[in-house]
């Protein structure tokens, strides 16, 4: 080979090498390119998930603030509720205090005054109950 035809082979080379050189020169930017499209969009997905789970954290107080004040009122129903109970405990109590008082002085009463203790006077209030579930009625009704 002469060296001719030898410089002509390197030349050839060296054109090769350079044509694939700026092949991958281009294929390197369209690869970073890529990469800075997809860590933008990295980006994005993590601001929108962060949006969202602050969201979600404010919806989270705002239930959990909600569950408190219906258990504090839970709990104060439940309170009112025991009061009520041992009212009604204790007027039941007196009721059938008064109840057998007037059984035992109706019982000691004469045969004519019994008739006239047996009828109420007229606009007074009477507990009348069945089974023992005294119910507020005005007497004539």
């Amino acid at each position: 080979m002469s060296s001719a035809e030898q410089l002509q082979g390197c030349q050839s080379e060296v054109l090769e090498l350079k044509r694939t050189a700026n092949t991958l020169e281009i294929e390197l930017q369209a690869q970073q390119t890529l990469t800075e499209s997809l860590e933008c969009t990295v980006a994005e997905t993590e601001a929108q998930y962060s949006t969202q789970l602050a969201q979600m954290q404010c919806l989270i107080d705002s239930v959990e603030h909600q569950l408190a004040e219906i258990r504090c009122d839970l709990e104060r129903q439940n309170q009112e509720y025991q009061v009520l109970l041992d009212v009604r405990a204790r007027l039941e109590c007196e009721i059938n205090t008064y109840r057998g008082l007037l059984e035992s002085e109706d019982c000691s009463l004469p045969e004519d005054q019994r008739s006239k203790a047996a009828k109420p006077p007229e606009n007074s209030y009477l507990y009348k109950g069945w089974k023992g579930n005294p119910v507020l009625n005005v007497a004539g009704d």
